[in-house]
């Protein structure tokens, strides 16, 4: 009886050992939503990223629906669901420069929530974060505008981080999903309630370990433990977890 509880212990034992072995190979994708530029930064910090702050060209450039713009594709849909075409401006206080994207009107030449806007990118990245600059006082409530891209949804704070000369709100949303993504969507709550410009679009490529966060190690010392107790030699079942660099033992 003795011997054939021990040949059990064993077999569970290996099972064990198997799913250790798998663990310690194991890596989680880290997702990662900001409100705070600073933050974000600082994330991704190491990390290959370029900006677009729409001063690379001159103030009144049509940016077409579809239009690829320093090697990012646009997409825009007003409140009605309809495709429509952005417009580079300098109407309004920007986070940088003077340039910001809104849309291509006669009027303000900024976008109205229930707007949307899609951009696509040629080779996979990992992080996105960007400042939405709203209407004075209009974007009081979180989830007024939601950043998604992978597997990460992030919506704006109910305060603004910063108030423009203007008196422009200044909102920031951040992802990083170190799984990857080719595209990203900012959505904004129907329809009308504020008008909003986009400016400082920034994106980030991880590489290497950067890109993965490993598996939490409690799991694996908890599988050897149980290794450690179920493999004594005894006749009566142990029950004792202790952990050392060099061995594990059961006290008797």
């Amino acid at each position: 009886m003795f011997f054939e509880s021990r040949k059990k212990t064993q077999h569970i034992s290996l099972f064990l050992l198997g799913m250790l072995g798998g663990w310690a190979g194991h890596s989680t994708a880290a997702l990662l939503s900001f409100t705070d530029q600073a933050a974000f930064i600082a994330a991704i910090s190491g990390a290959t990223s370029q900006t677009i702050n729409f001063d690379s060209v001159s103030a009144g450039t049509v940016l077409n629906n579809t239009a690829t713009f320093e090697n990012v594709q646009f997409m825009f849909e007003d409140e009605n669901g309809l495709a429509v075409d952005a417009g580079i401006s300098d109407n309004f206080a920007t986070t940088s420069g003077t340039n910001a994207l809104g849309l291509n009107d006669t009027l303000g030449q900024t976008f109205i929530s229930g707007s949307s806007i899609e951009l696509l990118f040629s080779t996979t990245i990992h992080a996105i974060g960007l400042f939405i600059i709203a209407s004075p006082g209009d974007m009081g409530f979180a989830d007024d505008a939601t950043l998604s891209a992978g597997n990460g949804v992030i919506s704006n704070a109910e305060i603004p981080m910063q108030t423009l000369g203007d008196d422009g709100d200044v909102f920031f949303l951040g992802l990083i999903d170190s799984a990857g993504f080719s595209s990203a969507t900012l959505a904004s709550v129907c329809c009308g309630f504020f008008e909003f410009t986009l400016d400082d679009i920034q994106y980030a490529t991880l590489s290497g370990p950067s890109a993965a966060v490993p598996a939490p190690a409690a799991l694996p010392l908890m599988f050897l433990a149980l290794i450690c107790s179920l493999t004594q030699q005894k006749k009566h079942v142990l029950f004792a977890f202790a952990f050392s660099s060099t061995r594990c033992g059961v006290p008797s």
